[in-house]
């Protein structure tokens, strides 16, 4: 339980205390506030990032950080829920409050995972942050690998059969490797059958060879 930090997600001073209450009372040490969440039926009960046009109510819940010396708290937080300088004044708050960190995803809200990450308004929220900034955002997956000749049908592949193949010979008493390979084959099959009759995916050769 020490080494994990769950969200804490609250939308007054209250629901913090008696959040706070259960974490401690259940040996956590850390917990990270959430004013990012974008789900609108969350934000749209002014929690998440949808506290952060009301920084009143931010102001009040961080104070009660104070009753809770033995938890360490950070935030995670978006620029705001539909302005994106909402952060302003949020940030002078978070600067005066003992956080370990804050995380931040340069989107509003009402954007979701849509559109693009707003780099400008990171960079000033940089400047002003007087706690460590950690950038949440996007994630940006390399395909260098399959621009060489590797596809991704068969990455796919090699992440579906390799724990076949690994703990089929556990579960069955067919524990020799031509055993192994047969029923690996098999299985291929019933998958490829099944994308060719079902119309779903694409059946390729290629993946029985």
């Amino acid at each position: 339980v020490r080494k994990l930090v769950p969200q804490l997600l609250a939308g007054n001073r209250d629901e913090f205390c008696r959040l706070a209450d259960l974490l401690q009372a259940q040996g956590y040490r850390e917990a990270d506030i959430n004013l990012g969440c974008s789900f609108p039926p969350i934000a749209g009960k002014q929690r998440g990032s949808g506290m952060l046009p009301h920084p009143e109510l931010v102001a009040e819940m961080l104070k009660a950080m104070l009753e809770y010396p033995e938890l360490r708290f950070s935030v995670k937080m978006r620029l705001g829920w539909e302005d994106k300088d909402e952060w302003k004044p949020v940030l002078e708050i978070l600067n005066e409050t003992p956080l370990q960190q804050i995380a931040l995803h340069p989107r509003i809200g009402i954007q979701q995972y849509k559109g693009t990450v707003d780099m400008s308004a990171f960079n000033e929220f940089y400047e002003f942050c007087k706690h460590p900034l950690i950038f949440n955002g996007d994630a940006h997956i390399s395909f260098s690998l399959f621009e060489e000749g590797l596809s991704m049908a068969t990455l796919l592949n090699v992440i579906l059969f390799v724990p076949f193949g690994f703990f089929e010979p556990m579960a069955s008493k067919r524990r020799s490797f031509l055993g192994t390979v047969t029923d690996g084959l098999f299985l291929s099959m019933v998958v490829e059958v099944f994308q060719l009759v079902s119309k779903v995916g694409r059946f390729d050769v290629d993946d029985l060879m």
